[in-house]
């Protein structure tokens, strides 16, 4: 409704995103049943949903992971919650720290395939979610301290120029699908735009 007050809950339904390591999907389906319903109880309107390779998406199949949703899944699950009040939400996490759930893509940050793929998956999201009208991109925690965490064995991470590029296009892919970037702000607090 507009001029509503967005009351979120960030839910991750992929927990590949810099830190854990999984051969399948921990996603229980119960707690998924148990949260949106209480949600709803509770007065909020809003799901953000981490993807990450938690949904099998067709443009780059090879992202998913074992167990991810199907295409099917995720339409009943935006129909179950547009009937508790809630709209789900798709959120992406392009942080180069928070970026495992890319795949072999994690290791090409910043480079014209990494650039196709996110722009084929945010365009994918945003008609697999039924035209939401904001897309999550993440963007958090893209800091020399945090790449250290990293268990793959390399710390990355974008700064200056090269992440206020990034950044860009990322948020024009989602102006492209028509609906509103929405983004984690703490990078940009240390960073120094040009532009």
């Amino acid at each position: 409704k507009k001029n509503e007050k967005i009351w979120a809950l960030l839910v991750h339904l992929s927990m590949h995103f810099g830190y854990v390591h999984y051969d399948e999907l921990p996603f229980e389906d119960d707690f998924w049943e148990y949260v949106i319903e209480n949600a709803a109880k509770s007065g909020f309107n809003t799901i953000i949903l981490d993807i990450g390779d938690g949904i099998e998406l067709g443009s780059h199949p090879e992202i998913a992971a074992k167990g991810a949703w199907s295409r099917s899944r995720v339409r009943k699950e935006i129909e179950r919650c547009r009937e508790l009040g809630l709209t789900l939400i798709p959120k992406f996490n392009f942080s180069a720290g928070h970026s495992q759930w890319l795949g072999k893509y994690s290791r090409m940050i910043s480079t014209d395939v990494y650039y196709k793929v996110c722009r084929d998956i945010i365009h994918e999201a945003y008609e697999l979610f039924e035209h939401p009208e904001y897309i999550h991109i993440g963007m958090d925690e893209e800091d020399e301290e945090h790449a250290r965490y990293n268990k793959e064995g390399y710390a990355m991470f974008r700064r200056g120029d090269l992440y206020w590029h990034d950044m860009r296009f990322l948020l024009d892919c989602v102006h492209e699908t028509g609906a509103k970037p929405w983004m984690w702000y703490d990078s940009t607090l240390g960073q120094n735009p040009k532009a």
